[in-house]
């Protein structure tokens, strides 16, 4: 197995005014032949951070992914590093492995 990184980067918007349930995605970007992008969505008040990748349904794809998030002050920021393994009939990887107040 080769490493193969690349970087998946995106500034949203208005994230504060997201109201429950409310979702927000990246542009998708091809990295190794498979399209990437990232999903922010509100729940009670909480945010959730997805990554999102569109493979084949038989295709194996381990994920190290770091992130971060900023708010557009500057003054929260919530930072983490995980691991993940994508499921044969999942394209949604869980960036967090919990929710976080909204920064």
């Amino acid at each position: 197995m080769t490493d193969r990184e690349f970087t998946l980067k995106h500034v949203f918007n208005d994230v504060g005014k997201l109201e429950n349930g409310q979702n927000l995605y990246s542009p998708k970007e091809e990295h190794f032949g498979v399209d990437w992008r990232i999903n922010m969505e509100t729940d009670d008040n909480h945010l959730g951070i997805f990554l999102i990748q569109y493979s084949a349904i038989n295709q194996e794809i381990g994920v190290d992914c770091s992130m971060k998030i900023v708010s557009k002050n500057k003054e929260k920021t919530c930072s983490m590093s995980i691991s993940l393994k994508k499921e044969q009939n999942c394209n949604h990887m869980l960036l967090t492995n919990q929710s976080h107040p909204k920064v």
